[in-house]
């Protein structure tokens, strides 16, 4: 038994990063991902990965027995289905339009329980795919990957230390129905017919929650204008008695334009203060500048990014980076939050997407570098 464990390896893999440890030994080594190999979670030169992987495990490639791999959960996209008994088809639905969000078209989806919910994992293959390849170019005999989100519930988050591979090693076989090598999990990728059945079986759902939409803008949108023909009326009847006032004496004339032009300047400071985020009190109501947006491309639309970015700097915005994704099939924008976002800074970000005639979906995520992402497609 403890001959096995000095020859079992523990890979853990990042997005920019791979950790090789042994458990039997105070031993590991980092191995930089660098960007002229990985480039947003997926391989541009496996041929550059391998050369270097070569030179950098040495004479020590391939010396291991068995090798479990461990991924990261910033190497995949997760969603949890709270209450997965209550329908079945239910879950493929929610199954479905999360695979749809994934920002990439070579994907696999694997589904698993853990304490009564269904937990539900995405994964780029051109990411972790060649990377398997390579080690097992480099003799790696790979016996099972799991996502750490598994291991945490049994270690706590995955680590290089010995103590705790040691224990790991000791609950493979709690860990075997979540291996992602094994047979029981189903294969659904968004160009396989599998996944086609799922999408005519919930078409009313999906009506369903896009008419629930369109009713809460309507609500949001009937709320504004009731305000607006409020404040209308207010300043008409305004209107009226100063034209009263003006009628009453022409001595008092002078003195009452007067009134108007104070009460028209504050009125022009006071929307002048409002559009730069305070009221007509002086009191802050939204500072823009300190929300990190994150623009990008994924409709392959040439500028797209670029025409995002300057709405959202017309609606006060300054912290934008653009940049591009890869081309998503679903046909709306998806907008990732951080979830103690303003509801403010919601509602002016979903208006900035409306504006641009963008339908969009919208999601929460508390693993985001920035405060907001927003990732274009190319509208029907």
């Amino acid at each position: 038994m403890s001959n096995t464990k000095s020859n079992h390896q523990i890979v853990f893999l990042y997005r920019n990063k791979i950790f090789f440890c042994n458990p039997s030994q105070n031993e590991s080594k980092e191995f930089p991902l660098t960007t002229e190999i990985i480039k947003d979670l997926e391989v541009i030169d496996q041929e550059k990965l391998e050369k270097a992987l070569r030179d950098f495990l040495g004479d020590t490639k391939g010396r291991y027995n068995e090798t479990l791999v461990i991924l990261n959960k910033n190497t995949y996209f997760r969603t949890t289905i709270e209450e997965p008994e209550i329908s079945e088809l239910e879950n493929k639905a929610k199954i479905d339009l999360f695979s749809d969000l994934v920002p990439f078209n070579n994907i696999f989806v694997k589904q698993f329980s853990i304490k009564k919910k269904l937990e539900v994992i995405a994964i780029n293959r051109d990411f972790y795919e060649p990377i398997l390849d390579v080690l097992y170019k480099l003799d790696f005999k790979i016996t099972m990957i799991l996502p750490e989100l598994v291991v945490e519930d049994f270690i706590g988050e995955a680590s290089c230390t010995p103590e705790e591979n040691t224990e790991l090693l000791k609950t493979l076989g709690k860990l075997a129905p979540y291996d992602l090598l094994g047979s029981r999990h189903k294969l659904i990728t968004k160009n396989s017919s599998d996944i086609e059945p799922i999408k005519k079986q919930n078409q009313k759902l999906i009506a369903l929650v896009a008419i629930f939409g369109v009713l809460i803008l309507l609500l949001v949108g009937a709320i504004i204008f009731n305000n607006n023909r409020n404040n209308a009326y207010k300043a008409s009847i305004a209107g009226q008695v100063t034209n009263q006032n003006l009628e009453i004496s022409d001595e008092k004339s002078k003195g009452i334009d007067s009134a108007q032009t104070s009460v028209s300047a504050e009125a022009s400071e006071s929307a002048t203060a409002t559009e730069s985020g305070k009221t007509a009190s002086g009191t802050t109501v939204l500072d823009l500048d300190q929300y990190k947006i994150r623009v990008l491309n994924g409709s392959g639309i040439s500028g797209q990014a670029g025409i995002v970015k300057t709405n959202l700097e017309k609606a006060g915005f300054k912290n934008i980076d653009v940049g591009n994704a890869q081309k998503i099939a679903s046909n709306k924008t998806l907008v990732l939050i951080i979830p103690t976002l303003p509801s403010e800074i919601r509602t002016l970000i979903l208006d900035v997407v409306e504006n641009i005639g963008q339908e969009y979906t919208i999601q929460e995520n508390s693993e985001l570098n920035y405060d907001i992402v927003i990732t274009t497609t190319a509208a029907k």
